[in-house]
């Protein structure tokens, strides 16, 4: 009798990792049912709307630029304050609005600045013409942190489902709190 008689297919194996591949099978299963019966995972009132959604993806979006604005500034600057603190700040404001897009069931919009793959090496990609001076980088900041939190007010004026509301709660009042006064002590 030959081996491949006696040992039986690979996918019939008993092995941690087809464990998992049918675990997610079935967890995808029965996420696809319940979400098939119309009401899914959230109630309709949880559920983002279209103009909700927009200015979520804009936010994100407005998130992810800055962190590569500041950390251009840190390349031709140095590390010079508040930038550090900034681009720490806003990669938590991103963080926490990937949570909801994942609470959610949403997708993020594609990160137009994260790194860029070449060859087998990744980059990270160069956004936006270099500042002249620190204080003109101080300058643009502020308008563009003021910008921010309007777009987190016109979020909220939207109604969105308690999660989003909570993240931009969250996120306006850190603009607000740390990053405005910051950026104004830097002009």
């Amino acid at each position: 009798m030959s081996i491949i008689a006696t040992q039986p297919p690979r996918f019939h194996r008993h092995t941690p990792r087809n464990f998992v591949r049918g675990l997610v099978g079935v967890v995808l299963l029965v996420s696809s049912i319940a979400c098939s019966g119309g009401g899914g995972l959230f109630e309709p009132s949880e559920r983002l709307s279209p103009a909700a959604k927009a200015t979520l993806d804009t936010l994100m979006l407005d998130e992810w630029a800055a962190q590569a604005r500041y950390t251009r500034v840190l390349q031709s600057f140095g590390n010079v304050s508040p930038f550090t603190s900034l681009r720490g700040s806003r990669a938590r404001r991103a963080n926490a609005l990937e949570r909801v897009y994942l609470q959610m069931a949403e997708f993020t919009p594609p990160n137009p600045y994260g790194p860029a793959v070449s060859g087998s090496a990744a980059s990270a990609v160069v956004v936006g013409p270099a500042y002249e001076s620190r204080e003109q980088a101080c300058e643009i900041s502020l308008l563009l942190e003021q910008e921010l939190v309007d777009r987190y007010d016109r979020l909220l004026t939207l109604a969105p489902p308690r999660v989003v509301a909570e993240a931009a709660r969250d996120n306006r009042a850190l603009a607000l709190e740390a990053d405005l006064p910051a950026v104004r002590r830097c002009r």
